[in-house]
């Protein structure tokens, strides 16, 4: 499935499917997630993770990256339908940083309060 980018009013809806194991598909994230907020100065994004099936730490640190860019630039970046696994990680490893709502619904509401 790779990266696919929509937009949602003033939302940008990244979402990523697949194995995200430090190859082609996790480049492929980091320069549609770079484009977006350094490049075109996203200020709102919304990265759906519903169909990423795993993802290893270089993948994790793109998330890292993309947050610490978007605070740089005084943006928000959510995280939103991770699976299982995939959320436990990233709440333990990266809760206090970078938000996580389960549901698309949820998160799009909640960047579009802000």
């Amino acid at each position: 499935m790779g990266v696919q980018i929509e937009h949602v009013g003033d939302v940008a809806v990244v979402t990523a499917g697949g194995q995200f194991v430090g190859g082609g598909e996790t480049d492929e994230l980091d320069s549609a997630l770079t484009r977006l907020i350094v490049q075109e100065g996203q200020r709102k994004t919304l990265l759906n993770l519903a169909e990423a099936r795993i993802m290893s730490s270089m993948a994790l640190g793109v998330l890292v990256k993309t947050q610490t860019a978007v605070r740089e630039r005084q943006g928000h970046f959510i995280l939103c339908a991770p699976r299982p696994r995939l959320k436990l990680v990233i709440s333990r490893c990266f809760g206090s940083v970078i938000q996580m709502y389960d549901s698309q619904e949820e998160a799009l509401k909640r960047l579009q309060e802000l």
